[in-house]
């Protein structure tokens, strides 16, 4: 009767710690898989930063060069992803459920702009030219979120971790389906969701950001030019 009950005991008490493994193991992997999706992004960034800045002498890309780059990759590269994507994708049945990424990014980016204006009138972070503090705002609202999460997502959907957990029983794939598929489906619906964020984005931008950043550029260029007259009339006395 005690080997029995002890069996008992020991069977319950790993029947009870299996949910504890699971979830300790799921959230390794979800570490694992965010620790490798942000390092590629870094790395990115840093061959970027040193391309622009060594050698010094000579930068492997040249600073004027760099505008041009981003508005090539834009129109060659990004464009065509936008579309690529949506049109894999998006249906009627995935608009209706990605309504509250819309709805979400119309409150979130007005919340950074109400947040950045009241960090700006505490003294630690008050700035002394309101031009500057303008284009802070705007910055700090409208942050180019699209680009770093389409860096990030493709890294996070190769682990399996991530892709199940987005790929549903709707997507159209079937039980048997290779990881592949899968990976390549987890991108699809992640890219749809970002690029559904990007049209709230950039509304609001249009209709509101590039309007203060216009407004702040002309006042900014009134105070040069009134800096530089007075500096002129200084200098004729």
């Amino acid at each position: 009767d005690n080997r029995r009950n002890k069996l008992v005991v020991v069977t319950v008490s790993t029947a009870a710690s299996e949910p504890r493994l699971e979830m300790t193991t799921a959230i390794q992997d979800v570490l694992i898989a965010s620790s490798a999706s942000v390092a590629k992004v870094f790395l990115i960034s840093a061959v970027g930063y040193f391309s622009v800045k060594r050698p010094m002498s000579n930068p492997l890309i040249p600073t004027q060069s760099v505008n041009i780059m981003s508005r090539f990759a834009f129109n060659l590269l990004y464009l065509p992803l936008v579309y690529t994507s949506l049109g894999k994708h998006l249906n009627l049945q995935i608009v209706t459920s990605l309504w509250f990424v819309i709805v979400g990014g119309i409150f979130v980016i007005p919340f950074s702009y109400f947040t950045s204006t009241v960090l700006g009138k505490i003294p630690w972070f008050r700035l002394k030219n309101p031009t500057d503090f303008d284009a802070l705002r705007i910055a700090c609202s409208f942050p180019n979120v699209v680009a770093m999460l389409l860096l990030i997502f493709p890294s996070l959907c190769e682990y399996s971790v991530v892709y199940d957990g987005v790929v549903g029983e709707n997507d159209g794939l079937s039980n048997d389906a290779s990881s592949k598929e899968k990976v390549e489906e987890c991108i699809s619906a992640s890219n749809a969701m970002v690029f559904a964020y990007f049209f709230a984005w950039t509304f609001l931008f249009h209709a509101f950001g590039l309007l203060r950043l216009i407004d702040a550029a002309k006042r900014q260029k009134k105070t040069e030019i009134m800096n530089t007259s007075h500096r002129s009339g200084e200098a004729f006395q």
